[in-house]
C-alpha cells in the first residue's frame, strides 16, 4: 500500500483497502462455525483481488461458482488453506499465475475446485497427505493434531467430514497439465 501511495494510485489503494478490509472482518469473526458456500466465495473473490493488488498483472483468477450452491453451508475458511497453497508453491513459477476457483453440481452431489497453474504437489506431499487422512480415518472423528507441515489440509478434510460425514468429497492432486488441483464437496444428500 506504501509503494502504491508513493505512485499516487488512489483507485487502487481504495479497492485494495476495502479487500483487505472484507479479508479482516470475515477471518476475526467468531459468531458461526459454518458459513455458506456463498459467503466463502465471496471471501475468496476479496482475497484474490487483494493479493491481485499485491502481484499485478502476474495473477490472474477465476472464481465461478453458481448460485445455486452458494446457499450450501460448509465449515468457515474452508479454502482458505488451499487458496494460501497456490500462492505459496504456485508463485515460486515464472508468472503468470493462475487460481481457479470453480463450482458445479451433477449426479447428486456438489463440488469446489481449487486449481492453479504451478509447480504441482510434489510425490512425497501427495503421500504423505493421503498418510494423515488415512490415518485420521483409523483414529476416528475429531480435529487433527495440530503440527506444522500439511496441518491445513488434514484440518480441512476433518472439518469437511464432521460436516458432512460419509458423503464428503475430498481430492488433492495434480493435474495433468501441470499445477494442484483441490476438490471438495459432498453428496447432495449428505
Amino acid at each position: 500500500i506504501s509503494i502504491m501511495a508513493e505512485g499516487r494510485e488512489t483507485a487502487a489503494i481504495q479497492g485494495l483497502i476495502v479487500n483487505l478490509s472484507k479479508v479482516l472482518r470475515y477471518v476475526s469473526s467468531t459468531e458461526e462455525r459454518t458459513a455458506t458456500l456463498g459467503m466463502e466465495t465471496e471471501y475468496a473473490e476479496s482475497y484474490l483481488a487483494a493479493m491481485r493488488a499485491r502481484f499485478g498483472d502476474s495473477l490472474e483468477y477465476v472464481v465461478d461458482v453458481p448460485e445455486a450452491l452458494r446457499d450450501i453451508r460448509v465449515p468457515r475458511l474452508v479454502f482458505q488453506p488451499f487458496i494460501e497453497n497456490c500462492f505459496k508453491y504456485a508463485t515460486s513459477t515464472r508468472p503468470p499465475w493462475r487460481v481457479e476457483l470453480r463450482g458445479r453440481a451433477a449426479e447428486g452431489r456438489w463440488e469446489v475446485e481449487i486449481l492453479d497453474n504451478g509447480p504441482g504437489f510434489p510425490d512425497e506431499t501427495l503421500a504423505m497427505v493421503r498418510q494423515r487422512i488415512a490415518a485420521r480415518e483409523r483414529e476416528g472423528r475429531g480435529l487433527p493434531p495440530l503440527s506444522i507441515s500439511g496441518m491445513g489440509v488434514v484440518n480441512s478434510y476433518e472439518r469437511l467430514k464432521l460436516t458432512f460425514g460419509g458423503g464428503t468429497i475430498f481430492e488433492v492432486g495434480n493435474r495433468a497439465e501441470g499445477g494442484a488441483r483441490v476438490s471438495i464437496g459432498a453428496r447432495a444428500d449428505a
